[in-house]
């Protein structure tokens, strides 16, 4: 979901953090976001580690009247947090539920991904990266990103022959990622 939230925060100028960087933040740069668009990508980290920051950052942002999306992996109700008053809020809070994308959707964002970067693939190249491709948004926009690159080097149009290449990049690329964990 870390494309959907980065997204989120471009559309309204806001600003996408990790937990690990909102983690690293003082008060004084809380307060300084509390009047914005703030995504927090992993908050569930957030609020089992440090949930007295996210509360105070909860409070600043209805103080200022920012806006917060929080992102993760489930909803607040399963967050461990020792604060009732912080469960409270999250608990009150909307929750959606994104699903990652089926094959059809993966289909409609590849097309789109692609109309973002100005190429067109052929109905060949997507009936070949469909069941090739990881249903997921993150690994859609990281295909779709090389081979924009491999295009521009390239010069040339992204035909079945330079999106295979790509692909098989970014598998070789996951298995070294995992054989070094």
């Amino acid at each position: 979901m870390t494309y959907l939230a980065r997204a989120w925060a471009g559309r309204f100028g806001g600003q996408y953090m990790t937990a690990a960087e909102f983690g690293a933040l003082k008060l004084g740069a809380l307060d300084g976001l509390a009047g914005g668009y703030v995504a927090l990508d992993d908050a569930d980290m957030i609020a089992a580690r440090r949930d007295e920051p996210l509360l105070l950052f909860y409070n600043m942002i209805a103080a200022k009247g920012g806006r917060v999306l929080l992102v993760a992996h489930t909803g607040p109700a399963g967050w461990r947090t020792g604060i009732a008053d912080l469960r409270s809020r999250l608990n009150s809070m909307p929750v959606a539920e994104i699903s990652q994308p089926d094959e059809a959707h993966v289909r409609a964002r590849l097309r789109a991904a692609a109309a973002q970067r100005f190429m067109k693939l052929s109905p060949e190249t997507i009936n070949y990266l469909v069941p090739r491709i990881d249903l997921s948004y993150e690994a859609i926009e990281t295909l779709m990103d090389r081979l924009s690159g491999e295009v521009s080097i390239a010069g040339k149009a992204p035909g079945l022959a330079l999106a295979r290449l790509v692909l098989e990049g970014l598998d070789e690329d996951r298995e070294e990622d995992e054989g070094a964990g």
